[in-house]
Formats: C-alpha cells, sequence, structure tokens
C-alpha cells in the first residue's frame, strides 16, 4: 500500500482522463468555447502530457534510472491510451481512433523534456 501512496497523484489524472474519456456524448450539439476542427486531439495531447509529467514526478520517487523511467512511462502512457480507444469503439457517441492514440503518444512525447526541464529549473524542490 506505501508504493501505490506515492502514486495517488497520477492515479487521480488516470481516472479524470477516464471518465471524461468514456462519458457518452451527443456529437450533434455543436456549439461552445471549444468547437473548432480537430479539438479533441489537442485535449488528448494536453491530458497524455499531463499524465506523463506526473507520472514521471511519481516513478523518480522509485526509480533511478532515466532512460528506464522514459521508456516504462511511454509505455504505461501509450498503453492506456490504447486500451481506453478500444472501450471508446463500445460508448455510443464515440469512436476509437488511431489519430487520438497518436495525439496521446504525442502529449506524452512531449511532457518529457518539459519534466526534465522543469526538474532542472526548479532543483531545490526536487533536492
Amino acid at each position: 500500500m506505501k508504493i501505490i501512496s506515492k502514486f495517488y497523484p497520477s492515479l487521480i489524472v488516470a481516472i479524470l482522463i477516464m471518465a471524461l474519456s468514456l462519458i457518452p456524448i451527443n456529437t450533434s450539439a455543436g456549439s461552445g468555447f471549444l468547437n473548432f476542427p480537430h479539438v479533441d486531439k489537442l485535449v488528448h495531447f494536453m491530458l497524455y502530457g499531463l499524465l506523463s509529467f506526473i507520472l514521471l514526478h511519481d516513478l523518480h520517487k522509485i526509480f533511478n534510472n532515466k532512460s528506464s523511467l522514459i521508456l516504462l512511462t511511454l509505455i504505461l502512457c501509450v498503453s492506456y491510451g490504447g486500451l481506453i480507444e478500444v472501450f471508446q469503439s463500445f460508448i455510443d457517441g464515440r469512436s476509437g481512433e488511431l489519430y487520438d492514440l497518436l495525439a496521446d503518444f504525442a502529449g506524452s512525447l512531449t511532457a518529457i523534456p518539459a519534466f526534465y526541464l522543469f526538474r532542472r529549473l526548479f532543483s531545490n524542490f526536487y533536492a
């Protein structure tokens, strides 16, 4: 239980992503401030970037090998995104899309250098 408690931030973000991803939506309801083409790809990019950033932070509490951390983070985030895309294919108004998974991967990949830059800039926080 002690190890799981180190992952509470990542688990909270993962649960939020799942909840938002599995809510049935009405695609005919067209207006809103985020009504532009491919906005969902931007949302995927941002949410999986956030998940990767926080997961890297949480994993650093346990592991020290940087390349293993990066690989594990990418594998976990992209696998999670793929699993959610499969689940979405069974929900009305949703569909599993390869481009969503690519946006998940791009967000996760972008978060890695952002995390290490943040870590360097705020090294006192990580000391």
